[in-house]
């Protein structure tokens, strides 16, 4: 999935029996900028990681994130300069 600046990109839904501390993303591409993670997007970002990327191959970001409920939608919203590919994602139970 290509991220351009300032996208927005949703999961839905997700259940988290344990609260969730830390975020894990695989990444690659040129961007630099900030990667938050939403569950509201009228609310704060719950989570964030930063982002800056000078590669053709994936690299692993993290990030702290705190989540915690069932049914909860994940939203990502990507805001810098440049663009990513966004291969995957992890919840971490602890901080990275």
């Amino acid at each position: 999935m290509l991220f351009p600046p300032k996208f927005f990109c949703d999961y839905k839904y997700f259940a988290f029996a344990e609260e969730v501390c830390g975020i894990e993303a695989e990444l690659r591409g040129t961007a630099k900028g900030t990667l938050y993670v939403y569950t509201d997007l009228t609310m704060e970002p719950v989570g964030s990681i930063l982002v800056d990327l000078q590669s053709s191959g994936w690299k692993q970001a993290s990030g702290k994130c705190s989540l915690k409920g069932e049914h909860v939608p994940v939203y990502f919203k990507f805001e810098g300069d440049g663009e990513m590919d966004f291969r995957s994602f992890i919840f971490k139970k602890s901080e990275l």
